[in-house]
């Protein structure tokens, strides 16, 4: 009902709404385009090349507004969608009985039982024959005898999509009209719609439209529900319909037929003339921050029909619009619950909040912003320190992260089915408070599918599944949890949370009440990124099954009667600390955690983080963090990303590069697939085996680091940094910022070797003589400059000029640089190739 100048309107009637209705679909024309909008799409279904149509409550609106005597009815069909539906579909069904259908249609099932119910009708009609009803809720009479009803030749259904934007206060109204007033084009004078709450979310929105986010926690299989069924008469050949609006019906009572006398037999209820659709129930929890102090996620059960199944999956971030219903209880559970009933969203549309790097669009803007980064150089070290800016120095931990992100190259061998992971994983240790968490929790947050949970909460039910009878949604609060394992797994599945785990648990679904697996963190990560944080306070039971995680990216299930293998190709992110409080030098990093070395060597890169007493790194510490609470950090990234209002901005050179931007970065990266020359297998192969020797040299037994294992690891941290460069092959500076990446993160854990590379004068010089080239920007490096290097590098004496000479042959010979020489055969400086200084 609409209110103008304080009299109450008049209520249109259904024939009313119907040919307004009408006649938006006829002429709504769209603003970006021109074109009928609705048209295309009526069309589209005339044709059979789509089953849907989405009828948006923002068009609807704004071609309303300059249409007199329909003030009011969007309000109306936001109070009551479901009755829409049917007024909406009727206002197609007309449309569409106007449009001609283009090009060759093949027949479907409703063509056969058209054709048949012709049939029937003229037979019956020669026969003299009457029978049948078609509208249970009509007096039955003889013009709806023989009728089929529209429902079940509909061949779409209607979608009704929430507003996306709603009119702005009055304030902004005379705001956006004053260019108008003044000749120029007036503004949009519509403001962004706000999303409900989840928990906000109650009696008053029962029969409404509403939009609610939240993280898919389960989805089911999609089953087929029966929306018009159908009784045979088998005396007089016709059939009854009846049309289905819930997930339960009561049967049609056949007393007498339509003409007064008695059945002979019932009508059978059959399906091979009754109508299917699809169905999918899920379940949403509530984000983490919509949910209050102290209180716990709330969740709801979401029912999708129709094409808009399997559009969400478990671990997606969901908008969802939809009407707020309520389902009666049925049974002997009616008897229970009295007056109460259950609640569920009506799914009209569903929105990806995260889309996945498959899935995410970059616009041409954002290709032009890329290609200026590029441009500006330094690119590697801008893109590694706008990852956590609020986290003081640890560039090299970050670099490893954003390799991480970018990911390798994953391969399968069709013949044997063996798989080689492309995912990095890494596992940050080290004292408490040195930010482990805080860089868990942001990686989490820039990619677009990741899961952050604990070790210790993740052991709810363990790593082996457990059958739980879930009636989230049904309002109790009640959870029955029936343990397939020991007796000691079941104690500790009591006592612990109602998590499901990393892996999975066996949930008996509500509708179907079959037992059905319910996805743990490790599977909702699946293509992404699963932040374990506290990692080394998981039970040795709970490791055993990351093993197979980890290294086949797949789980095995064997619980409650199902054996299945679920995919889990997920890329873990770890962080752990000492089991003795601070991290102990004497002790392996296996005794440190707490940890099986067979576990430890799955992971690529290892970093040790420690807080160690140094003053002037205090000092600089100290500043940052008061800069952080002043917010001084961050904020040119930010002010930028503010005022472009996109991923497009380009932030000034040397400035850090917005979260956006940097998500539309890695999109790009990820997509190449960068292959390894058979030229540098030789070269590879003898950095993996001089590290091994190193290593065995220095530390003997006690070095456990470099493992075969290591070798995989370095292929793909240098796929991924040849992914950054956007090339199609690794290059040898690619293989050495994997080899110095894995290098420092080894030298964190084991100082001895860190100390034998600084004390090495042909590393310092060469050391010395990239940075130098780096901060130059340019790849060729003049003698003079190289003395200079030599002198900073403190490489003094009569072996001087023999450590320079070894230095330029020994690199040469790798082929890092070129050897640059005058007429005379006299060096005169050396070139580093111009992709490696590009990359630095």
């Amino acid at each position: 009902m609409a209110s103008q100048g304080g009299t109450q309107a008049r209520q249109m009637t259904r024939d009313e709404e119907k040919e307004h209705i009408v006649t938006f679909l006829m002429n709504y024309q769209d603003p970006k385009s021109g074109r009928n909008k609705y048209i295309d799409r009526l069309q589209k279904i005339a044709n059979r090349e789509s089953r849907t149509l989405p009828i948006e409550l923002d068009d609807l609106r704004d071609f309303l507004q300059h249409m007199p005597g329909s003030g009011g009815l969007v309000g109306e069909i936001k109070g009551n969608t479901q009755h829409y539906l049917g007024v909406i579909a009727e206002a197609a069904d007309a449309q569409l009985a106007s449009l001609s259908v283009t090009g060759a249609v093949p027949a479907d099932i409703y063509d056969t039982l058209l054709e048949a119910r012709e049939a029937q009708i003229a037979k019956n009609r020669e026969k003299n024959q009457t029978g049948g009803m078609v509208d249970t809720s009509a007096p039955i009479d003889q013009q709806n005898i023989n009728k089929l009803p529209p429902a079940l030749l509909r061949r779409y259904d209607v979608y009704i999509h929430a507003e996306k934007r709603i009119p702005a206060p009055d304030k902004d109204l005379a705001a956006a009209a004053a260019p108008a007033a003044a000749g120029g084009k007036a503004g949009a004078a519509t403001q962004e719609h706000l999303i409900t709450p989840l928990r906000r979310v109650s009696a008053q929105h029962i029969g409404k439209l509403v939009r609610v986010r939240g993280m898919v926690t389960h989805v089911t299989d999609v089953k087929p529900l029966a929306s018009v069924l159908t009784y045979l008469d088998e005396d007089s050949n016709t059939e009854v319909y009846q049309e289905v609006a819930g997930r339960s019906f009561m049967p049609l009572q056949f007393s007498r037929k339509p003409d007064g006398s008695k059945w002979n037999k019932e009508p059978l209820l059959q399906t091979r003339g009754s109508k299917f659709i699809k169905f999918q129930e899920a379940r949403i929890q509530e984000m983490p921050d919509e949910v209050p102090p102290g209180a716990t996620p709330r969740c709801i059960s979401v029912h999708l029909r129709g094409d808009i199944t399997r559009s969400a999956k478990a671990g997606d971030t969901v908008c969802i619009g939809g009407i707020f219903l309520p389902e009666p209880f049925t049974g002997w559970k009616a008897l229970r619950a009295g007056l109460l009933a259950s609640t569920y969203l009506e799914v009209q549309e569903v929105q990806q909040l995260k889309e996945t790097y498959d899935e995410a669009l970059v616009s041409d803007e954002d290709v032009a912003a890329i290609e200026e980064l590029g441009r500006q150089g330094g690119l590697f070290e801008r893109l590694a320190a706008s990852i956590a800016p609020e986290i003081y120095g640890m560039l090299e931990v970050k670099k490893a992260l954003l390799l991480q992100m970018v990911g390798g190259v994953g391969r399968e061998f069709p013949g044997s089915g063996m798989k080689l992971r492309g995912d990095i994983h890494i596992c940050l240790m080290g004292d408490p408070g040195v930010a482990k968490s805080q860089l868990l929790k942001h990686v989490a947050k820039v990619a677009p599918r990741a899961v952050y949970t604990t070790g210790k909460g993740s052991s709810g039910v363990g790593l082996t599944a457990a059958v739980v009878r879930n009636q989230c949604h049904t309002g109790r609060g009640e959870n029955r949890r029936f343990s397939s394992s020991s007796s000691s797994s079941s104690s500790s599945s009591r006592s612990s949370s109602l998590s499901v785990g990393l892996t999975a648990a066996v949930v008996r679904n509500q509708v179907t009440k079959e037992l059905v697996l319910e996805g743990g963190a490790l599977v909702l990560a699946d293509k992404g990124i699963c932040c374990i944080d506290e990692f080394d306070k998981m039970e040795e039971a709970d490791r055993t099954n990351i093993h197979e995680v980890m290294e086949q990216q797949t789980v095995s299930i064997a619980k409650a009667g199902i054996t299945t293998t679920l995919n889990t190709r997920t890329t873990i992110l770890a962080a752990a600390n000492p089991a003795y409080g601070r991290w102990n030098r004497r002790r392996s990093p296996g005794d440190n955690i707490n940890m099986p070395p067979a576990l430890l060597s799955r992971f690529d890169i290892m970093w040790l983080l420690l807080d160690e007493t140094d003053e002037q790194n205090d000092m600089r510490l100290a500043a940052h963090i008061i800069n952080v609470h002043q917010g001084r950090v961050g904020t040119a990234a930010a002010a930028a990303a503010a005022a472009a209002g996109s991923s497009s901005a380009v932030p000034p050179e040397g400035a850090l590069i917005p979260p956006r931007l940097l998500r539309a970065y890695i999109t790009l990266a990820r997509r190449q697939q960068p292959a390894i020359p058979q030229e540098l297998t030789d070269y590879v192969a003898a950095h993996y085996v001089e590290a091994r020797g190193q290593e065995a040299s220095e530390l003997g037994e006690r070095g456990a680091y470099i493992t075969p294992r290591t070798l995989m690891s370095i292929l793909r941290l240098s796929q991924a940094v040849a992914k950054l460069r956007f090339d199609d092959n690794v290059v040898r500076s690619d293989i050495d910022a994997a080899i110095a990446l894995m290098r420092a993160s080894q030298a964190s854990i084991e100082p001895e070797l860190a100390k034998r590379t600084r004390e090495d004068p042909v590393s310092r010089l060469y050391m010395a003589i990239k940075d130098w080239a780096v901060k130059m920007r340019t790849p060729l490096v003049p003698w003079e400059t190289i003395e200079s290097c030599a002198t900073n590098a403190v490489i003094t004496g009569d072996t001087r000029r023999d450590i320079i000479s070894a230095t330029l042959e020994e690199y040469a010979a790798i082929s890092v640089w070129i050897i640059k020489r005058d007429r005379q055969g006299r060096t005169v400086g050396v070139e580093f190739a111009e992709e490696d200084i590009a990359m630095a």
